[in-house]
């Protein structure tokens, strides 16, 4: 996992965490989002947190959590690798 926060005049980008579970379960479990992505829709909380932890483990990739500066909600996530 990395540590790298990035900033922009609206998103915060930062290392997403476990406890980021309830904030990501809203958009992974919904279907109009999910219909875009490479994933299923989640049906469970417990996905989520698995999801998460796996993302602690070293990797190549950035996983990143896009906060909204004007009300600290956490609202999308991406990732950068090679």
């Amino acid at each position: 996992m990395h540590d790298f926060t990035i900033e922009t005049d609206r998103l915060i980008l930062r290392p997403l965490r476990i406890e980021d579970a309830q904030s990501v379960y809203q958009w992974v479990s919904d279907e109009r989002v999910a219909k875009y992505m490479v994933y299923n829709t989640y049906t469970s909380f417990e996905d989520a947190v698995e999801w998460l932890t796996m993302l602690q483990e070293p990797d190549e990739e950035y996983h990143f959590g896009f906060v909204r500066k004007e009300d600290g909600l956490l609202i999308g996530s991406g990732s950068i690798g090679p």
